[in-house]
C-alpha cells in the first residue's frame, strides 16, 4: 500500500480526445469532492482542441498525464493503468463526475471489505441537463454473464485484480471493461454500495446501440462465460429490444 490502510492511494484514470470542454467539468468536480488522497492521471490521445496546454498549465499537483496516440479507449485504459501508482483505480470519461461524497464512500466500502477486488455503487447518467436514468446493481455472476449491470464510473478496482486477470484487450470497442470483468469470473470477490456515487455524461459509445450488443455477446464467448446456444440467445432478445425501441422512436 501507498498509504495507511485508511487511506489508500485512489488512481483516477481519464482518456480523452477532443473533449476539453467535458475534461474541465470533470476535473472541476475532482477539485471539490470530499476524498483529496487521489492522483488524477489523464490519457490524452493527442487532442487538437488546447488540452495539452490545458494540462500543462493545471495547478493541481496531483494531476499526471501522458499525451501520445492509443489504440482506443481500452489501449489509453491500459496505459494509464501502467502509469498510475494508486492501490485501487477507476475510470472516467470525459463529462463522468462523482458526487462530492461519493468517492469517499467507495473508499470507505472498500476498507470496510479489503479483500474485495472490485467496489461498486449506482451511476446516474445525465444528458447535461438533467438526470435520466439509474445504473449499477449488486454484483451476481448469474445476472452478469449474460448483461453488464456494473457503470465503471461508480467503481474502483484493485490492483491486484489487474494482476490477476491481465489488461483490458484492446481488440474490442465498446466492451473490454465487460470482458475483464467477464474473465475475473465468478470467483471475482466484490462489495456494493447500494446509493448513488457518480454521475455519467449519456452518449458515450458503451451507451446501448446495435455495435455494444454484438460486442457484449463477443465478450461473453470469448471468456466461455455462458454456453454459446444461451449467449446467442440473450443478444437475439437484446437486439429484439432495440429494434423495438427504434421503432417506437421513429413513430413519435
Amino acid at each position: 500500500m501507498n498509504l495507511t490502510k485508511e487511506l489508500p492511494l485512489i488512481s483516477v484514470i481519464i482518456s480523452v480526445l477532443n473533449d476539453l470542454k467535458n475534461l474541465k467539468e470533470t476535473l472541476l468536480h475532482l477539485s471539490e469532492i470530499e476524498y483529496k488522497n487521489l492522483e488524477i492521471v489523464v490519457v490524452d490521445c493527442v487532442s487538437t482542441d488546447g488540452t495539452r496546454a490545458f494540462l500543462d498549465a493545471y495547478a493541481d499537483k496531483r494531476l499526471r498525464y501522458i499525451s501520445e496516440r492509443d489504440n482506443g479507449i481500452y489501449d489509453a485504459w491500459n496505459k494509464g493503468v501502467r502509469f498510475a501508482k494508486g492501490d485501487y483505480l477507476a475510470f472516467l470519461g470525459a463529462g463522468d463526475y462523482y458526487n462530492r461524497s461519493g468517492l469517499q464512500k467507495l473508499v470507505q466500502c472498500a476498507t470496510e471489505h479489503p479483500t474485495a477486488e472490485l467496489i461498486t455503487g449506482k451511476v446516474l447518467v445525465h444528458n447535461g441537463v438533467k438526470i435520466i436514468k439509474e445504473r449499477g446493481s449488486a454484483w451476481s455472476w448469474r445476472k452478469f454473464r449474460n448483461n453488464m449491470n456494473i457503470a465503471h464510473p461508480g467503481a474502483l478496482h484493485s490492483r491486484g485484480l489487474f494482476e490477476r486477470v491481465g489488461s483490458f484487450d484492446v481488440s474490442f470497442r465498446i466492451a473490454g471493461d465487460y470482458q475483464l470483468l467477464l474473465r475475473a469470473g465468478e470467483t471475482l470477490r466484490t462489495a456494493y454500495l447500494n446509493e448513488p456515487v457518480a454521475l455519467m455524461l449519456s452518449g458515450g459509445i458503451s451507451h446501448g446501440g446495435r455495435d455494444a450488443i454484438f460486442e457484449a455477446h463477443r465478450a461473453k464467448v470469448s471468456t466461455d462465460s455462458v454456453a454459446r446456444l444461451n449467449a446467442n440467445l440473450t443478444t437475439a432478445w437484446m437486439l429484439f429490444k432495440f429494434y423495438i425501441k427504434q421503432a417506437l422512436r421513429q413513430k413519435l
